[in-house]
This record gives C-alpha cells, sequence and structure tokens, in this order.
C-alpha cells in the first residue's frame, strides 16, 4: 500500500493554471476523495495483472541497457579506426543506445521488450551496422535469437539480449561525432539524413515530445499503462493489422491529459473513453500545432508533414492521430472503416464498465476482461504461413502480416458482411503443420448480416440462394482472396525462399478451427457460463439479503425465510425478463459474451427469432486457395482438394459447380478463367472452391 500511496502522492498534486496544446482545458478541477480511492483501487489492480516491472527488473534492464551501449560503443571506435581516423578521433566519435517506446514513456510492464536506437555519425554507415555489428553481436555469448531485417520499411535487428527481447534500429546523423548530451528533439539533426534515418529517430523524438506536452508525467503514466494494457486484452492494439499501437495510444492519453490537467487517473481515463465513443474523426487528434516544413532551410525541405487540405492521400485517412514532433505524421494510416468501427465499440463498452465501477457496480479488471474472439465468431478466414526455415519463417510473416490490412480492405467492400481482424498471431500444433517445421496462423472473423436474405434481394457482395429452408445469403469472396495471393505473390524475396515457404487461406466454421484452439474454446464458454450463473446467484442473494436486514425488526424468522424465498424467486425472475435494467447485477464480461452469443455474434438490434432462424440456415462452403509454392500437378491439386472437402460434409454439387466453371461451365458467371494472370501463373495453376455459401445444409 505503501507504493500506491507514493503514486499517488506523486501523481495527483496541483498544477500551475496554463494551456496545454492547441485548446485550453475542459476541467481544471482537482481530484476528489472519490477520485484518489477510484485511482488507488485501478493502481492495486494493475499490479495484481503485474504490469509494474519490479525493482530488480528495473535494475536488470539498466544493466543490459549499459552492456548493449558499451558493445555499440566498441563497434563505433572500431570502424572509425577503419576509417583511418587515430585514436583519439576515434574516441571522440560518440554515439551508443537510445531508448523509446514503453520504456522511454515510463510504462514498462514485467516481461514487456525494449525498444532501442543506435545514433552513430556519418562516416558509419547501416551497411557497417547490418554486417560488421552483426557480427559482433553473433558473437556474443549473451546474444540469442538474432534476427535482421535489413530490408524493412524502418530496418531492425530484433534479438535476446542477456535474456531479454530487444529491438534495435539505426540512425546515422549528419555530424562528424555524437556528443553525449545530445537533444534528439533538435529539428537539425533531420538535415540531410536518409528517410530511414528519419524514420528510426522519430520514435525517441515522438516520445520525448509527449512527455512535453503532458501536464502531469505520473498521471498520464497511470492512464496510459491501464489503456495500453486494456487494448491488448480487447485485441485491438496492433499498428500494422490496422488497429492502434502504442504511439497512438500515447497520444490519446496525453490528449485527454491535457483537456483535464488536476484530474486523477481515474477520471482521465473516464473522460479518455467518453470523449473518444463519440469523437468524429474528421477531425485530427493533435498535442501541438503541426510545424510546416521550414521555407529555404536546406536539409529540411524535402521532408512531408501531414496535411490534408494539401495531400488527398492525408484526406482519405479514417482515423487520424497525428505525431506532435516535426515532421508531423498520422500515427494510424493503416486503420480502415472495419478497425475503427471495431475500436469504437471496445470503447463503447469500456466506458459503460466505467461508469459501472464509479458506482460500485464493477471492478477494473472487468474493463480489461479478454475479448474471447474464437468464441464470438462462428466464421474464420485462416492465414496459415508455413516454412522450413527458421530465417525465411520471420520474413515470410512479417511481410504477410504488413499486407494482411489490404484483405481487411477488401472484405469490407462486402456490405452483407462483418469481419474483425485477430492482431494475435497463432502458433500452430505440430498436427495442424501440415509437414513444415514452422506454421503460424492469422484470423478473421466474419459475421454476415442476413438484412436482406429473407426476400431475395441483394447488396454488393451478397446474393440470395434458394433451398430448402428458404432463402439463403451467399458470399463469394474469391476476388478479394485471389487479389490477396496476388498481391502476397509480390514478395521480393519470393524466389530466394520459393522451395521453403508456403501459404495457404481458406475458410474455417468454429467447429473445423484446430484442435487446440477448440479445445480452449470449451474451456473459455464453460467459465462464462459459471461465471454469468454465479454472479447472478450472487446478485440475488445480496439483494435479497439487503431487504430481508431492512425487515429483520418487524419481521420472525419463519416470515424472513418465507419473504426471502419469494423475493428471490421476483429478482430472478426479474433478471432473466429484463436483462438490460439489471445490468449492474450481472458481471459485465459475462453480459457481452451472454448478449453476443444470443445474437449469433452480431451487434445489431435484430429480434431474437429473427436472428434464431438465420443462424439455423447457415451452412458454410469450405473457402481454400491453392498451396502458393507447390510443385505438386494441377491434377494432383484438385484430387488434394477433393479429399480435403470430404471433411466438410455432403458439398459434392457445390464444388461440382464451382469446379464445372474450369471445364468452360459459366456457372454464375463463376467463371475461374477470368482471373487475373498474375493469380493463373503461380506454378501453372488455377485456385479451387474460393467460394462461401452461408447456407445451413439441410438435414
Amino acid at each position: 500500500m505503501d507504493l500506491v500511496n507514493l503514486e499517488l502522492s506523486k501523481g495527483l498534486t496541483s498544477v500551475p493554471k496554463k494551456q496545454y496544446g492547441v485548446t485550453p482545458p475542459i476541467s481544471e478541477a482537482m481530484a476528489t476523495p472519490q477520485d484518489y480511492k477510484l485511482t488507488e483501487n485501478l493502481i492495486i489492480a494493475m499490479r495484481q495483472e503485474n504490469l509494474y516491472e519490479s525493482v530488480e527488473g528495473m535494475k536488470k534492464r539498466e544493466y543490459v541497457l549499459a552492456s548493449l551501449n558499451k558493445l555499440v560503443r566498441e563497434w563505433i571506435y572500431e570502424a572509425s579506426l577503419e576509417h583511418s581516423m587515430n585514436e583519439e578521433e576515434a574516441l571522440s566519435a560518440g554515439g551508443g543506445i537510445f531508448t523509446f517506446g514503453s520504456y522511454r514513456l515510463g510504462v514498462v510492464a514485467a516481461g514487456s521488450d525494449i525498444d532501442t536506437l543506435c545514433i552513430a555519425p556519418r562516416h558509419i554507415s547501416r551497411e557497417s551496422f547490418f554486417s560488421f555489428f552483426l557480427a559482433k553481436l553473433q558473437q556474443d555469448i549473451n546474444v540469442t535469437k538474432v534476427q535482421p531485417v535489413p530490408d524493412a520499411y524502418t530496418p531492425i535487428i530484433k534479438m535476446v539480449y542477456h535474456g531479454m527481447e530487444m529491438d534495435l534500429l539505426f540512425a546515422c546523423l549528419n555530424l562528424s561525432r555524437i556528443p553525449n548530451d545530445l537533444n534528439t528533439l533538435d529539428d537539425d539533426l533531420l538535415k540531410n539524413v536518409d528517410d530511414k534515418t528519419a524514420r528510426s529517430l522519430n520514435g525517441c523524438r515522438v516520445n520525448d515530445m509527449i512527455l512535453q506536452l503532458v501536464p502531469n508525467k505520473e498521471s498520464f503514466r497511470t492512464a496510459l499503462r491501464f489503456v495500453k494494457h486494456w487494448s491488448k486484452a480487447r485485441g485491438i492494439y496492433s499498428n500494422v493489422l490496422g488497429y492502434l499501437g502504442g504511439i497512438s495510444w500515447a497520444i490519446l492519453t496525453a490528449r485527454i491529459c491535457q483537456l483535464y490537467p488536476n484530474a486523477a487517473p481515474s477520471q482521465i481515463i473516464n473522460r479518455f473513453f467518453y470523449i473518444y465513443k463519440t469523437w468524429q474523426w474528421k477531425n485530427p487528434v493533435i498535442l501541438c500545432e503541426i510545424k510546416e516544413v521550414p521555407k529555404n532551410t536546406p536539409g529540411l525541405m524535402g521532408f512531408r508533414v501531414w496535411n490534408p487540405n494539401l495531400n488527398p492521400q492525408d484526406r482519405a485517412h479514417v482515423m487520424p492521430i497525428i505525431t506532435p514532433a516535426f515532421p508531423s505524421m498520422n500515427s494510424t494510416h493503416n486503420v480502415t472503416h472495419t478497425t475503427l468501427g471495431v475500436i469504437t465499440d471496445e470503447l463503447q463498452r469500456a466506458y459503460r464498465i466505467i461508469q459501472d465501477i464509479e458506482n460500485d457496480k464493477a471492478t477494473w479488471h472487468d474493463v480489461w476482461s479478454p475479448f474471447l474472439f474464437f468464441e464470438k465468431h462462428k466464421h474464420f478466414i485462416q492465414v496459415k504461413m508455413l516454412s522450413n526455415n527458421e530465417q525465411a519463417f520471420h520474413k515470410w510473416i512479417g511481410w504477410i502480416e504488413s499486407k494482411l490490412r489490404f484483405l481487411v480492405r477488401k472484405l469490407e467492400t462486402f456490405k452483407g458482411l462483418q469481419v474483425r481482424p485477430w492482431p494475435k498471431a497463432i502458433q500452430e500444433q505440430d498436427e495442424a503443420k501440415d509437414g513444415f517445421i514452422f506454421a503460424q496462423s492469422m484470423y478473421i472473423g466474419l459475421v454476415l448480416n442476413n438484412s436482406n436474405s429473407n426476400n431475395g434481394s441483394s447488396s454488393t457482395g451478397v446474393t440470395g440462394v434458394s433451398n430448402s429452408s428458404g432463402t439463403a445469403p451467399v458470399v463469394d469472396l474469391r476476388g478479394a482472396i485471389l487479389d490477396f495471393v496476388g498481391f502476397i505473390m509480390n514478395w521480393s524475396e519470393v524466389e530466394n525462399y520459393k522451395d521453403s515457404i508456403d501459404l495457404k487461406v481458406r475458410h474455417l466454421r468454429a467447429k473445423d478451427l484446430p484442435k487446440h484452439l477448440r479445445e480452449q474454446s470449451r474451456i473459455n464458454a464453460k467459465a462464462i457460463k459459471a461465471s454469468i450463473n454465479n454472479n447472478v446467484h450472487n446478485s440475488v442473494k445480496e439483494a435479497t439479503s439487503s431487504f430481508i436486514s431492512s425487515q429483520q425488526s418487524t419481521s420472525s424468522s419463519n416470515k424472513r425465510a418465507r419473504n426471502e424465498d419469494e423475493l428471490t424467486n421476483t429478482i430472478t425472475r426479474d433478471l432473466s425478463l429484463n436483462n438490460n435494467n439489471n445490468k449492474s447485477q450481472l458481471n459485465n464480461v459475462g453480459n457481452d459474451l451472454k448478449n453476443d452469443v444470443n445474437n449469433s455474434i452480431q451487434t445489431d438490434s435484430h429480434c431474437d427469432n429473427e436472428l434464431n432462424n438465420i443462424s439455423k440456415k447457415l451452412k458454410v462452403l469450405p473457402l481454400k486457395t491453392p498451396n502458393i509454392i507447390s510443385n505438386d500437378s494441377e491434377t494432383s491439386c484438385i484430387e488434394n482438394n477433393c479429399d480435403k472437402l470430404k471433411e466438410f460434409g455432403d458439398i459434392s454439387n457445390n464444388y461440382s459447380e464451382i469446379t464445372d466453371s474450369n471445364n468452360n461451365n459459366n456457372n454464375n458467371g463463376n467463371n475461374i478463367n477470368n482471373v487475373p494472370n498474375i493469380i493463373k501463373n503461380i506454378n501453372n495453376r488455377q485456385p479451387f472452391t474460393l467460394r462461401i455459401n452461408m447456407s445451413k445444409k439441410s438435414s
């Protein structure tokens, strides 16, 4: 408790009245005793989640950083001597390690990695960093699992150093020596540097600027620690997949701190969800005035600053959150309409629970309860990445994950289809590796909106197909999948690794998920059911006890027992008949999941009967693409697909309809010969069975 009080005393002191950011504060009210209590409970809850690094852990991080800095200084010294410098010049060249990310912001959690940047003078090249320094790392017995990615958009070395996971970037400044007191916020450091160096420097510069722009660093850190943990638990923490990364969440949190400079962390969090759940995203979130490119300043005029008035590409951004350091850019350019919708839903959910927390009807743990992705969806697209070479595997999955958002954008054009990409890659078990050594899958959840299917009408991407059960919706995703596969095949290194990598994209129903996911889903489902029942029982019991205690002075023991039975039945009946009016008496997590199950995972306000009718009609034809890299013949591919399809029941008619199109039958306009040449030419084979039929197999 002493640690909690110490943190509260640091974070809740008054600050002078002044404007932070681009607008005046909304409120300068000081924290109330209730705010103090909520913040105290928040910090306790976060410590229970192991969101704070221990003293020993921080000491180890400091030791690891000092050791890495020493290694970098040795390399720069040796490289300087190679450039014909004398020993004194080589020693004074400077350079070293700088941190960014959660460590630099002061919100590092136990077990998290460290983001680092190597800054070197101009005579030290990036080529030397990825050759000589890499060799130095590989020779160090304290370094394991070194993975260089020199061709990445921002080149990086991933490694484990002294048992600590680390990401290491490189920046070569246009300076003859690097001073020990280097100010990373000095814009002159960007003069005449290449784009990769500018991007590498950006992390440190943005982090330092954020800390300068918040009124109370400790309150900001406490709130940000919560927001990051919540977003990860709810599956919306991933810049590459179209959600938000660490920088974006930090900027959003910092802006709320500017608007409520004297608020306690608990109130900052409350206002965070209240404001952003209804934010009009045509308005960007910015922490300070955007600095324009300086005119007539050699070395800086080539930078591009985010400006929707000048740049059409910037106007198209869905959720602009602008970095404060020059050159300002949108940290969320990957966000799509789909992922924005998911983020908004999660913001609204969190705000509802936080209101309950303030009324003592929920806990902080309820806000960050994990989103059970595989329990909440019935249909998925699986993108399975396989390889027999570890180095190739890491490059392969990095490439595919960075492009998966383009598939999401294709899928979201189908008006009748809701999609939710899951940002966490799933390691495949041995039985699902298809003979490969390394296998990992990404998943996209699918939900079909059946609003047009009952009358046989259609919308973009969705058509009605009549069967014995009525009209069922059909979604043809072949075009989207083929475009994505073709895009992936444009990888510059595909020829180098074509014998050791593979990709499989297919549709799966929940019952066809890999065994380990199905087993975990069953465990989660049982836990959810038990949690709901337990919380309903406890709510009834508490309400009953409260009522009975007020009657003790006027009722006999027998009458009290009879009243208790009657009241228990009444409350139980009310809870079951009017769930919405009794949310506070149920566990929030249980409510969310129970409602999702009842609504077939849809959030629309359809009546239960209609949804039940829809779910009865659901039956899916497996979506499958050919192995991209394979030496099998086309005939073998067809036979293998046919064998695989047998696992999914009697779909021979549908399969014949699709495969007949390869024999010049243009059934339903789905002639496979119309696919792009880039797809048709992959190993001289054509894709098969790429249609999802969202109709339930008749019993």
